[in-house]
């Protein structure tokens, strides 16, 4: 097995051209997070998450990306939001949600 630089986390990309895209990306993000959903009615929510690894503290750890999808009563589907769960664990995401009032 060989070790590239792209295993090693290094993609090519400057920590510049990073910053440039993080930024760019802080508007539409907060635009999302923030977004009212009392526009539909969801009687259905599911979580689904997938696993990734994050660099963290100069780490690399197990990520769960959590994504929760609504469906609305003519069958449309909306993704009402996603979380980073810092472990892999059954169950403890959906613990963490924020209760619906």
């Amino acid at each position: 097995m060989t070790w590239s630089k792209h295993s090693a986390g290094d993609s090519g990309i400057s920590k510049s051209e990073v910053s440039r895209i993080c930024q760019a990306l802080d508007e539409p993000l907060t635009a999302f997070r923030t977004r009212p959903l009392d526009h539909v009615r969801f009687p259905y929510v599911y979580l689904d998450a997938t696993y990734g690894k994050a660099r963290v503290n100069h780490q690399i750890v197990s990520r769960a990306v959590v994504v929760a999808t609504g469906i609305t009563e003519d069958g449309n589907r909306e993704v009402l939001g996603l979380m980073v769960h810092p472990a892999p664990t059954t169950g403890t995401a959906a613990r963490e949600l924020p209760t619906a009032t």
